[in-house]
């Protein structure tokens, strides 16, 4: 299985991407794949969205 910030990185990109009602499904997925609360996860995908654009923007 893969480490959760692996998950976090993958699920990042599709939840930056989703409307918001797919945005939803994406917090499901990430949920059911690491057991964080959906709060929890929300913010540690806007988090790691926000990195990776900070590092592109280098």
């Amino acid at each position: 299985m893969a480490t959760r910030a692996e998950i976090t990185t993958k699920y990042a990109r599709q939840y930056k991407k989703a409307s918001k009602k797919n945005k939803g499904a994406v917090l499901k997925e990430v949920v059911a794949v690491t057991g964080w609360t959906r709060d929890n996860a929300r913010r540690r995908l806007t988090q790691a969205a926000k990195h990776r654009q900070d590092q592109a923007d280098r």
